[in-house]
């Protein structure tokens, strides 16, 4: 099968289509994230506006970061011997992203009833306009995707099972090539009185000059 890259550790084609329609999906609701985060703080008008989004945009950039080292992973094929620590990082993403989701999408629901009080519009620095909830909404949108995303990515690479661990190979001194033949053992014989040629052994075992082997 073809192959990007150089070496084992690239992916397949097919493997890059498949992950590379689910990142779009995640590209979108990030994107839509972004954008209605974004409107909605050029259009806040109150003094606390900056403290109210920064925890917004702080969640925006630890998610991207998590999904580009997930990338990297894949890539890799390495996604199995860190999963752990990518799990906890897509888990803890998706622990942030549904209170905000859940934020965005009670403001919109507010605005649609019009239950919210001029008391309480002043307080939550917000005006029910269209382009308001327009902006609510896509961010809602896009921070369910976020959401639903992370999980089935902690679902899938949890489940990864860790490959078995290698097993050391030791060559048998009268080991078998390939091609069937027998390789020549390179150390001594062990049976006393045995002649053996000194020039198939190693340098560690040097016969001693003058020493005799009685036979048994």
């Amino acid at each position: 099968m073809t192959k990007f890259g150089s070496g084992e550790g690239y992916l397949s084609k097919s493997r890059i289509i498949g992950y590379g329609l689910i990142f779009f999906i995640m590209l979108t609701g990030l994107a839509l994230a972004i954008g209605g985060i974004a409107a909605r703080h050029i259009d806040c008008k109150g003094n606390n506006c900056d403290n109210t989004f920064r925890y917004y945009w702080w969640i925006i950039f630890y998610t991207f970061g998590t999904w580009v080292g997930l990338g990297y992973l894949l890539n890799r094929r390495s996604l199995t011997e860190y999963k752990l620590p990518m799990v906890a990082f897509l888990a803890v993403g998706s622990s942030q992203t549904m209170p905000l989701a859940d934020a965005n999408l009670q403001q919109w629901q507010n605005c649609l009833n019009d239950v919210i009080s001029p008391d309480e519009i002043e307080i939550i620095d917000y005006r029910c306009t269209s382009e308001f909830e327009d902006n609510a909404s896509a961010a809602a949108a896009g921070f369910v995707i976020i959401t639903i995303c992370n999980l089935l990515w902690v679902v899938w690479a949890g489940s990864l099972k860790e490959p078995p661990p290698q097993q050391l190979k030791r060559e048998s001194p009268n080991s078998v090539n390939t091609n069937g033949s027998t390789k020549k053992a390179t150390m001594p014989s062990q049976r006393l009185g045995t002649q053996w040629d000194p020039s198939d052994a190693s340098p560690l075992y040097q016969p001693v000059q003058g020493l005799r082997i009685p036979t048994p």
